[in-house]
């Protein structure tokens, strides 16, 4: 027992400290002190303080469902973690957790539930990378007012679907680390032309993907596309280079592939018929999977399902609820105005993505991201509550696009490179 209350202590106040120490060493030279770092310690802290209040008066509304449910799970095979198979999908994500769990002692503390804390505070870790990574990006696009960097960073830690994800016992933090980390990788490819950024950003997808089965999808398409894409945009490479680097491409796309046919996969996941079966039918019994729940934030207008045309309808018209709900009528309770908050991201951010995107071909790469991802996110997503979290996912690509367009365009006065 003492050795168990030993690691979890020292897991704890490393994982406390580790956020800012990776805030004060990696991050681009300029933002290692003032007010950009002082921001984003103020947001590492109210994650931080969130996880402590999820964990001692919670789970609250938000974190009931998957990440209560995960954490559950993984501390209920923490002793024994092989008592279930690796797999892609939520089981990925608890195997792996149970596992930590495992090697810091199942009964780290004496309270119950002690090791949600330690997982919740694992995430707040993860989070911290995904804002020095952010940070990297507004050096990339040459924002360099410290005002406006500073206003990204709060909203990026600050915004409720990130501060409640980012704070938990959920995928999405992992998940949104390993995208940023293949955007960045993808960013250098079109930048530097030299393949290894292109094989780890498909390595980067390929971790996305093992948390969840619909990201495993997105990998093989963005994979294949991406590659192509800069082939075929690529003036430096000869013939014979761009003939191999295709071989490349489709290799990476049939690894995935192969992944997706033969990976096994937990009960309930029903993306993977989608490629092994008619992707209508895949969809109407996902979609229906997750109406049963009847969840209260439930769009309250549902696209049929029953053909290709239809289908197609179908999913334009909830792609429609994704980005721009919650709406007037959805509006009620004290949780649908959170909803409501959140989506102020995506009501500026979207106009002004599309502007930079038309503008400046190096933003080209972050439109396609947003939308095929929001898109591919839409396809599964029936309810505002589950559009809520899987935002989280996308939501610092506006972010990052209101940051540029602020510094291009100057729409207020007060906005001014140092």
């Amino acid at each position: 027992m003492i050795d168990g209350l030993i690691r979890g202590w020292i897991a704890i106040v490393a994982l406390w400290v580790l956020p800012f120490l990776l805030l004060r060493y990696t991050s681009p030279g300029k933002y290692r002190s003032g007010t950009v770092y002082w921001a984003a310690c103020l947001g590492i802290f109210a994650h931080h303080a969130f996880s402590v209040a999820n964990y001692l008066f919670g789970p609250f509304f938000f974190t009931s469902l998957d990440p209560h449910m995960l954490n559950n799970l993984a501390s209920t095979i923490a002793d024994f973690p092989d008592a279930i198979a690796w797999s892609v999908g939520s089981q990925f994500y608890v195997k792996w957790l149970a596992i930590f769990y495992h090697l810091l002692g199942a009964d780290t503390f004496v309270w119950d539930g002690p090791q949600m804390y330690v997982g919740q505070t694992l995430t707040v870790s993860v989070f911290l990378i995904t804002t020095v990574v952010l940070l990297w990006f507004l050096e990339w696009l040459d924002v360099r007012n410290s005002l406006t960097v500073t206003c990204a960073v709060l909203a990026w830690a600050l915004f409720p679907a990130e501060l409640i994800y980012g704070s938990v016992t959920a995928r999405e933090a992992f998940m949104t680390l390993a995208l940023m980390l293949a955007v960045a990788s993808f960013w250098w490819l079109f930048a530097s032309n030299r393949l290894r950024f292109f094989w780890f950003g498909a390595f980067c997808l390929c971790v996305m993907g093992l948390f969840h089965q619909i990201m495993l999808i997105y990998a093989l398409v963005a994979t294949m596309a991406v590659g192509l894409l800069w082939l075929f945009q690529s003036q430096l490479l000869t013939a014979r280079t761009k003939l191999l680097c295709l071989i490349a491409v489709f290799l990476a796309a049939l690894l995935l592939f192969a992944g997706l046919l033969y990976l096994p996969v937990a009960q309930n996941e029903y993306y993977v018929d989608m490629l092994k079966g008619s992707w209508v039918d895949a969809i109407r019994v996902y979609r229906g999977w997750v109406n049963s729940a009847a969840p209260n934030t439930q769009y309250l207008l549902e696209g049929e399902f029953v053909g290709w045309f239809s289908a197609a309808g179908g999913l334009l018209l909830s792609y429609a609820f994704y980005l721009l709900g919650p709406f007037h009528g959805d509006l009620g309770s004290i949780s649908t105005w959170v909803l409501l908050v959140q989506a102020l991201v995506r009501w500026f951010g979207i106009p002004m993505m599309l502007i930079l995107c038309a503008r400046d071909k190096r933003c080209l790469l972050l439109g396609l991201i947003y939308f095929s991802l929001s898109f591919t996110w839409s396809v599964g997503t029936t309810n505002h509550g589950q559009a809520f979290r899987h935002h989280m996912m996308t939501d610092w690509l506006l972010i990052l696009s209101t940051a540029v367009y602020f510094v291009r365009f100057k729409p207020f006065n007060f906005v001014r490179r140092e």
